[in-house]
């Protein structure tokens, strides 16, 4: 066995693999929004449901985080000592 075809099968399964991963997420990703279309159709609780969506995305996507923290969390500091 040569060596290098190895790596080449060993790099095109991983390829197969990421591509199924890949596809996997779209179809849930497409399901999701099915979902939540169809859930907007429905006249009693759709008003709920935005807004508590609404709410959700302003908490965990729309907060903000200080650069510092940011920094810090990647391990830069504003000392040069501590870098």
């Amino acid at each position: 066995m040569n060596p290098m075809s190895n790596h080449q099968e060993s790099i095109a399964e991983q390829v197969v693999l990421n591509e199924i991963f890949n596809n996997h997420a779209c179809y849930e990703a497409i399901l999701k929004i099915k979902r939540w279309k169809f859930i907007v159709r429905i006249p009693g609780i759709a008003q709920k449901i935005s807004k508590e969506a609404d709410e959700s995305i302003r908490r965990n996507f729309l907060s903000f985080v200080s650069n510092k923290d940011v920094l810090a969390k990647e391990k830069h500091y504003i000392s040069p000592i501590n870098n």
